[in-house]
């Protein structure tokens, strides 16, 4: 068994106690603490989530086990040391390595570290207090058995939720790099704008609106900035299969018959443009900062569900000539790029949205920071390698 351990950035131990302190791992009480078994039996009772009793919390320690004869519980009572071996029996046990299943040797923990591919300590043996810090965080920094990092499992089991009261926790909050879950997903804004982008894709004399649904975290309401991931997909709105099924023509039926070449060249072929002036803009009548539509939405990106959580805004647009959109579906074409790019320079502070259809009332993207992101595979990722190609300001390449 592998685990692929990546993303890890190397970091100073100031920092690392900074990073530490943001997530409540360390406290103004336990900073006081310099004695490594002290500290680490606190770290050991905060990751059991303070939410649980006192009792409860040590009782899960007796059931974790540090040598092959004590478990932390009992280890942390009557040992002066933290041993690279007991650390990393229990830090198996928290990465949730079975033992018994996973794993059977309680002698030699390193190496089964090392079989499973995770990062160990190379400070000396035993801890003392600055290298049982260090090896803590980069613990919380370690895949799981199940894939993910340590920190994020805790914040699957409520870590951040038991701070929600806390005023001062950061959002957004970064530790090693990557955001964390500290947005409430059960109070997110849900909204409908229409970008008026610049095509006239159907030629009807107007340029052609398309619509947007944003989700974002409640947060931006209070002032928060946040970057957004952007997925174009021209099944957002639904597909009318039934109908296009009836417009697919039956290549079964056709005869095939022998064609004799032609000298004709691509010019030849190629139909006139129509009249390619493009209308003017609309000029938006008032500006508000508050949408009128909102939506439900019945299904998501599990990445993108993800990063609501951790200080994101989350958009999506089927594109022109679909449902509540302007325009012509097309498929590959410069229009269809230029009904994307749209949308990022709103998003980026570049171009006015409507609130509506028909009212002219234009809507900025206020609550964004200006930085895009795209997500999407197959076709959804044809979209957003089209959208970077395009050099649109404000999409970032990664």
């Amino acid at each position: 068994m592998k685990i692929n351990q990546f993303a890890y950035v190397p970091t100073t131990h100031d920092q690392i106690v900074k990073e530490l302190a943001d997530i409540r791992f360390l406290t103004p009480k336990t900073k006081k603490v310099f004695d490594p078994v002290m500290l680490y039996r606190q770290f050991l009772m905060k990751f059991m989530l303070e939410k649980q009793g006192h009792a409860t919390r040590e009782r899960l320690l007796t059931t974790i086990m540090a040598t092959p004869e004590q478990s932390v519980d009992e280890y942390t009572k009557t040992n002066a040391t933290i041993t690279h071996q007991a650390f990393y029996n229990v830090a198996l046990q928290l990465l949730q390595f079975e033992l018994g299943v996973d794993f059977s040797d309680l002698t030699n923990p390193i190496q089964v570290m090392r079989d499973f591919g995770l990062p160990v300590s190379k400070a000396a043996d035993p801890f003392n207090r600055e290298a049982l810090v260090d090896a803590w965080y980069l613990m919380l920094n370690t895949r799981t058995k199940y894939g993910q990092t340590l920190i994020d499992y805790l914040a699957g089991q409520g870590y951040y939720a038991q701070f929600g009261r806390d005023s001062g926790l950061k959002k957004p909050l970064f530790f090693n790099g990557k955001a964390q879950a500290v947005f409430n997903t059960s109070k997110l804004i849900r909204e409908v704008v229409y970008v008026e982008a610049p095509i006239d894709s159907d030629h009807d004399g107007n340029r052609d609106l398309v619509k947007l649904e944003v989700i974002r975290p409640n947060e931006t309401n209070k002032g928060i900035k946040v970057p957004v991931v952007f997925t174009a997909s021209p099944y957002d709105q639904g597909t009318n299969d039934e109908t296009a099924d009836k417009l697919t023509h039956n290549v079964s039926n056709d005869q095939l018959t022998h064609k004799e070449p032609n000298t004709l060249t691509k010019d030849d072929v190629t139909a006139a443009d129509p009249n390619t002036s493009l209308p003017p803009e609309t000029k938006p009548e008032q500006i508000t900062d508050t949408a009128e539509e909102s939506f439900t939405k019945t299904w998501t990106y599990t990445l993108n569900d993800y990063l609501l959580a951790r200080g994101f805004a989350v958009v999506y647009s089927a594109g022109i000539g679909t449902k509540d959109s302007d325009g012509y579906r097309t498929t590959g074409s410069i229009d269809e790029t230029i009904s994307t790019t749209a949308v990022i320079e709103w998003l980026s502070h570049q171009r006015i949205a409507f609130t509506n259809r028909t009212d002219s009332v234009g809507i900025k993207a206020w609550w964004s920071n200006g930085n895009v992101g795209m997500t999407g595979r197959s076709y959804l990722g044809t979209l957003a390698n089209a959208a970077i190609l395009s050099g649109v300001p404000g999409l970032k390449p990664r």
